[in-house]
């Protein structure tokens, strides 16, 4: 739940879990898909027992058609990091000592670093195992639960400079899954964490975690612990501790296994083909925000009314689209692209700028607004916008720098002087550049 989220469903009355599970209606400020996914979540995190798999439903089954079709050489992989540690003077920190993985029948394989050096070898070795797998088994694919080993592996070719082709063609050909998106599009589940640990009642049966490691917090721990006693020679009771980090880390692995053929298991119960792409879903409703608008104010910044869309010009192009936008909007006529509506006399035409907006302007913008004034008073967006800032320019019929600069581009003089005597297309409009 978002925190914008949370401040609406409490300022309309909902302040427990329970609250939102028997709560009805709409809620200001949050879209209606999503108060309704919100209730559902609640239910079911209400339903849970403790001691028996959370509840579960599959809301989205045709997520679930972006599973790949299982092969031979599928492998599922899991990294364990120290992200405190460090060499020398402090530089670079963070240490990822173990790339473990398993096969399809849950054989482990580990790569251990236990400083950088170390850490570019596994690298190296995990690639060059990853790239004689796919030689064999050109469909594999390598699953993966979250982000973090996608963001790793780049990461880590990123820092050594080694491997970093392998992990991109890696990347390309999709050869990583993450299973984390397609639990999160296609399931909702009692639990107040979707972590992969929290799943794991759902699909591991009998082998539910029973070792002392049971989370990356405590693998952590274990590892700091274990590089110390390697550091006072204890090396038994270190190896001890990195075995059962290493346990710790196979499980996480066989984790990511059964969570797949779970899945799999799921899309076919729901009729779902895998291996294509997730069809086309129906528009999205998107919660209104107001930060954007919050900040702009905070900033003293007025913001744009919505619909309406601007785009960056130059200066030269701001003042001739202003003047030409408007006189079409005033006078409901047409006007020539690159055409002067100022008179060859040097009079203003009959529709000219006020220098500020009445007060009955909707918008409240009488402080910018420099739209016709003989436009409706009812304007809601305060069109145009005031002219950009900078050196003033004259508003007389001489030359003005336009048409000096239009000279040097060798345009004829007789050219250059009718213009400056009937006044510059763009000089008169505004009064400052």
């Amino acid at each position: 739940m978002r925190v914008t989220q949370r401040t609406h469903l409490i300022e309309a009355g909902i302040v427990t879990i329970d609250d939102l599970a028997h709560s009805t209606g709409p809620v200001d400020g949050v879209a209606d898909s999503t108060v309704a996914s919100l209730r559902e979540q609640a239910r079911l995190q209400l339903d849970a027992v403790a001691g028996s798999p959370p509840p579960v439903t599959v809301y989205n089954a045709p997520a679930l058609a972006v599973l790949p079709h299982p092969e031979a050489g599928d492998i599922f992989f899991d990294f364990e990091g120290d992200p405190l540690y460090t060499e020398g003077p402090g530089v670079r920190w963070g240490l990822d000592y173990l790339f473990g993985l398993v096969d399809t029948d849950a054989e482990f394989t580990a790569f251990w670093a236990h400083d950088f050096a170390a850490e570019r070898v596994a690298l190296e070795a995990f690639l060059a195992f990853v790239r004689e797998r796919r030689r064999e088994h050109p469909g594999m694919h390598i699953y993966h639960y979250a982000s973090y080993e996608r963001t790793h592996l780049l990461n880590i070719a990123a820092r050594h400079g080694v491997g970093e082709e392998d992990v991109d063609q890696l990347l390309r050909d999709n050869v990583l899954v993450d299973l984390y998106p397609v639990v999160r599009k296609a399931l909702r589940v009692g639990s107040r964490s979707y972590s992969i640990k929290k799943l794991e009642p759902l699909y591991m049966g009998d082998e539910l975690r029973e070792s002392d490691v049971t989370n990356a917090a405590d693998s952590i721990t274990e590892y700091a612990n274990a590089r110390d006693l390697l550091a006072l020679g204890q090396e038994a009771e270190a190896q001890r501790m990195l075995d059962a980090i290493g346990d710790y880390n196979r499980y996480d692995c066989v984790s990511t296994l059964r969570l797949r053929d779970w899945l799999l298991a799921r899309a076919a119960e729901s009729g779902i083909p895998i291996g294509e792409f997730v069809p086309q879903s129906e528009i999205v409703e998107v919660e209104p925000s107001t930060l954007r608008n919050d900040l702009l104010a905070l900033a003293g910044i007025r913001s744009r009314p919505s619909g309406v869309r601007t785009r960056r010009l130059r200066p030269s192009l701001l003042r001739r689209s202003t003047i030409t936008a408007a006189s079409r909007r005033a006078s409901g006529k047409g006007i020539s692209r690159g055409s002067c509506s100022r008179s060859r006399s040097g009079r203003r035409p009959a529709t000219s700028w006020s220098s500020r907006a009445p007060a009955s302007c909707a918008t409240g913008t009488a402080k910018d607004c420099r739209r016709p004034i003989d436009a409706s008073s009812s304007c809601a967006e305060g069109w145009p916008p005031a002219a950009p800032s900078g050196p003033a320019i004259r508003r007389d019929r001489t030359c003005c720098t336009n048409i000096l600069d239009r000279s040097r581009r060798g345009l004829p003089n007789q050219e250059r002087g009718q213009r400056g005597r009937s006044g510059c297309l763009m000089c008169w409009t505004t009064e400052r550049f």
